[in-house]
This record gives C-alpha cells, sequence and structure tokens, in this order.
C-alpha cells in the first residue's frame, strides 16, 4: 500500500514547480517624479519569486555532497533574476551614468578613502568581482553559473557578486556626490540584490565561512545603518561577523595560518576591525561585546601584521607603491590601540565607581586606585604621539616625484588622520565626562570647580571643531563655485547642517566660519 504522504522527492519537485493556477510576479517599482526627471521611488523586492524558471544550485551528485545543497532553494529568486533586476534598477536611477561606471568609481572611492581605516578586502578581488556583475567582455552573469562545473565554483561567483554589491551598497549610503535621495535609493538596490544574493548559498556560507562572509556582512551593517538609520538591523549584521570570527578562532594567529594564504591578510585584517568595533561599543557603551579577550585570552596570539602576508592594495597599480599599504597598516592599528586603551581605562572607571557606591573599597584605596588610573589616562593620552611622520603632515606625506602618485597617497593618509584624530578627541570628551559624572575629577587632572571642566572639554573640542571649519570652508568654496544646481543645493545643504552644529559649540571655530558669510 502506497504512504499516505507524499515522498521526499515528491515534496521538493511541488516545491520546484508550483501550481500554474497561482500568479507569479515580480514587486514592481513605484514610480515617482524624480528631482532630476528619472523616475524614482520604491525598492525593488528581490525576495518576491521570479516568473523566470529558477536556475537552481545542481543536485548533488552522490550523497557525500549532500550537505551543500541549501533548504528550499527555490524559493528565492534565480541569481539571473537578482542580477538582471539590479541592473534595471540601479541602471534607471543611474540614467544617463553607465552602470559599469558606477560600481567603478564605488571600488575607487573605497580604496583611496576607506581603505585606510577599514583595510579588510583585497584590492584585484574586488576589482574582479565588481566585473562580474559589469563588463561587457566577459559571458553574463547567469551563464557563468549555469556553465560552472561544480557547486564550490557557482559558490565562488555567487560570492563575487555579493561582495561587490555589498560594497556598492556601503559607499553609495555615504557617496557625497549624489543627491541624497538617490544616494539612499541607489544603497537599498545595492543592498537588497547582495542580501538576496547571499540567501543563495547562506547556509553553505555558514557552515564553510572565509574572508568574504566577514566583509559582507560588515558591509550590509553599514549600508543599513547609513541608508535607513535602522541601528538593531545593522547590529544584527555586524554581530553575524563577529560571531563568525569567533567560530572561526581568528583571534587564534594558528588558526588564520589554517586558511588558505590568499585569505590570510583579510581575514586577519576583518578580526582587528571587528575586534576595533567591539572596543568603540564598549567606549560609548552602546551594545554588549561579542570579541572580549577575557573569553579567548590565552588563545589571543594573532599577530597584528603577518610576516609573510601578501598585500591586500594591487601592488602592480603605481599608486600603491611606496609602501603605502604598510604605512596605513601603521595608523590603522594605532586607532585600535587607542580604542582598546579609552575602553580598558573606562571599564575601570565604571568599576571603581560601582565599587565604591556599594561601599565595598575604603577611601584610601579609591584614592591610589585614581592615582593608578591617572597613568593609564596618560599612557592613553601619549599614545597621539605615536603617529607617524606621514599622519603628522599628510600634506608631506607621500615623497614621490610622480604628482598625481602623491596627491593619491597623501588624500589616504588624510583620511585616515582624520578618522584618527576625531576617535581621539571623541575619547577624550567621553572619558572625561564619565570622570566628571562620577566625581573622579583628578584622574583627568581636573578640580570639582565647574568652570576648569568647561575648559577642558573646550580644549579638547577645539582642534576637532577646526578640522569641521576647514570642511565647511570647502563646502562654501563649492557654494559659490557650484558647476550645476544639483551640486550647489547639496552642498548648501550639508554646509547649513553644519554651520548648525558649530552654532551649538563655544569655538573660535564657529565664529570665523560665520563670519565668513
Amino acid at each position: 500500500m502506497p504512504p499516505a504522504h507524499a515522498c521526499n522527492a515528491c515534496k521538493r519537485r511541488k516545491v520546484s514547480h508550483p501550481s500554474t493556477r497561482r500568479s507569479h510576479r515580480v514587486r514592481s517599482i513605484p514610480v515617482d517624479s524624480g528631482q532630476d526627471g528619472h523616475s524614482f521611488g520604491g525598492t525593488v523586492d528581490y525576495g518576491v519569486q521570479s516568473s523566470v524558471s529558477p536556475q537552481t544550485l545542481p543536485p548533488p551528485s552522490s550523497g557525500s555532497t549532500r550537505r551543500h545543497s541549501a533548504h528550499d532553494l527555490d524559493f528565492y529568486p534565480d541569481p539571473a533574476h537578482i542580477h538582471s533586476t539590479l541592473q534595471a534598477t540601479a541602471g534607471a536611477l543611474l540614467s544617463p551614468e553607465p552602470f559599469a561606471d558606477a560600481v567603478r568609481k564605488c571600488v575607487d572611492f573605497f580604496v583611496q578613502y576607506q581603505f585606510p581605516n577599514t583595510p579588510v578586502v583585497h584590492e584585484p578581488t574586488l576589482r574582479a568581482a565588481a566585473l562580474l556583475i559589469t563588463a561587457e567582455n566577459v559571458p553574463p552573469f547567469a551563464t557563468l553559473i549555469s556553465s560552472a562545473s561544480d557547486f564550490h565554483q557557482q559558490v565562488s561567483y555567487l560570492r563575487k557578486f555579493t561582495l561587490a554589491t555589498a560594497l556598492c551598497a556601503s559607499v553609495m549610503s555615504v557617496l557625497p556626490d549624489r543627491p541624497p535621495s538617490q544616494r539612499v535609493l541607489l544603497a537599498a538596490s545595492f543592498l537588497s540584490a547582495s542580501r538576496a544574493m547571499l540567501r543563495r548559498y547562506e547556509e553553505h556560507d555558514l557552515e564553510h565561512p572565509d574572508s568574504t562572509s566577514l566583509v559582507i556582512r560588515m558591509w550590509h551593517s553599514a549600508a543599513m545603518q547609513n541608508s535607513t538609520g535602522k541601528v538593531g538591523t545593522s547590529y544584527h549584521y555586524h554581530a553575524e561577523a563577529a560571531y563568525l570570527a569567533q567560530r572561526m578562532r581568528l583571534y587564534n594567529e594558528m588558526s588564520v595560518q589554517e586558511h588558505p594564504k590568499h585569505e590570510v591578510p583579510s581575514l586577519r585584517a576583518s578580526f582587528w576591525l571587528l575586534y576595533l568595533a567591539d572596543k568603540t561599543s564598549a567606549v560609548l557603551q552602546s551594545r554588549p561585546p561579542i570579541l572580549n579577550e577575557q573569553l579567548f585570552k590565552r588563545e589571543f596570539t594573532l599577530l597584528e601584521n603577518g610576516h609573510d602576508d601578501d598585500f591586500l592594495l594591487d601592488p602592480i597599480r603605481k599608486v600603491n607603491e611606496n609602501s603605502l599599504e604598510s604605512r596605513l597598516f601603521v595608523g590603522f592599528h594605532l586607532k585600535r590601540r587607542i580604542w582598546a586603551a579609552a575602553a580598558n581605562l573606562l571599564d575601570d572607571v565604571r568599576s571603581l565607581s560601582i565599587r565604591q557606591l556599594a561601599s565595598l573599597i575604603q577611601p584610601l584605596d579609591v584614592q591610589q586606585e585614581i592615582s593608578r588610573l591617572s597613568e593609564l589616562y596618560l599612557v592613553l593620552t601619549s599614545l597621539v604621539d605615536e603617529l607617524p611622520a606621514w599622519l603628522r603632515n599628510p600634506d608631506h606625506g607621500s615623497d614621490w616625484e610622480d604628482e598625481q602618485v602623491t596627491s593619491y597617497q597623501n588624500k589616504c593618509y588624510w583620511a585616515q588622520r582624520s578618522n584618527i584624530m576625531t576617535v581621539f578627541h571623541c575619547i577624550r570628551l567621553i572619558i572625561l565626562q564619565e570622570c566628571i559624572d562620577n566625581d573622579f575629577h583628578a584622574l583627568v587632572g581636573l578640580n570639582r570647580q565647574s568652570i576648569s571642566c568647561a575648559t577642558r572639554k573646550i580644549e579638547i573640542g577645539e582642534p576637532a571643531v577646526e578640522r569641521i571649519r576647514r570642511v565647511g570652508t570647502i563646502l562654501l568654496h563649492l557654494v559659490d563655485n557650484a558647476e550645476n544646481d544639483t551640486i550647489e543645493r547639496v552642498a548648501r545643504s550639508q554646509f547649513d547642517n553644519l554651520l548648525d552644529l558649530l552654532a551649538q559649540l563655544d569655538s573660535k571655530a564657529s565664529d570665523e566660519l560665520a563670519g565668513g558669510l
């Protein structure tokens, strides 16, 4: 007698071939009249089943490879559908700018301005991934997927697509040369495509993570935070990357060295970036840490830089010569040490406050602890003195005779210096406020008079405001010399926001900037 229920094979056929009585359609894009004459509106829902016959990953050839197949894979749109929908959606938003040019600009922007602070990806791999979804001289993405000889080759293509679109989503969310409304829609389009493609191989990715598994999730987190402000969702993506790094035991040098040689530098840098982010959260008290070294203290042997690691930046490009990458890593790890020192100091300050309030420590011991913490504070503030010459004065960071190379590298150094110094002054203000709130004024060399506290805050804030003043000067120049109405509108909007911020500060920079109007 036949079974009363369908066998697994029949169930799979029903999933793969749903009833034709149901309507299958792709959710369309609501159309509004954009400011620039293009059709702008909502984003495409890449999670809706395509009317195209799904190109699922190939069935396993034997029982031993069954673990590679994702459950219910056909519920998600096929790779070709994701790719074509992205090109149509982003292409309409970008028109008349070619899709390929926009993607290339995203990669260029990341490598020059964001890599100095987030050096987590292999540049040639990233550029190859970008070409996979844009270049005309390679087979269409759908052809590459369908002609792949095995599952692992298919996953390689899917990962490259997901990586490139995640990068574009992250960069598009902050790219300064586009109107805000267009920036948000472009970021959403690339993010939706990247997330949809990740779901195609997510189960395999979680079981067999590599460097892209971490980088993609970090970029998803950044894009979501910048374009939507959804902190919870952004944190979830970031937490996934941190948990993967912990599970891969990337805090251990031997564990990192077990991966393929070309993967090692990206895995190493990704862990340090995730670790830095955890220290940032500890300082700001924004979320609980995941990569807490107390959990793996004995095994925390990861080196800052491997002795024989490959380069992440493309050594063939002339602008990357003259030890640019190694110099950038000096600054990257200096910033990490600043955050780590601040997190440890604040943890001790908060712990001391709790013990004091609970009468678990004697007054004399409190004073001794404050003296000890004062020394740690001095160590923290002295870290900025370790800035190398090329970051102390980025305008003379590169000494190449080639003006183009010099200009390129100096901008990289400025991007990193600005980030480090902003972090440093932000940290000092947080520590100062924490000491004032807990009546530990002596820790930072102050008395209890309010005027001394206010003066110190202004002293710390003034250098940061001076950098903001420089940005304001540049924006004001753009307003006065804009080549078209769009640039003038965006620059004026940013300048007005900056002026509103400076108006709330007791600073010479705000007076000078306001006086320039």
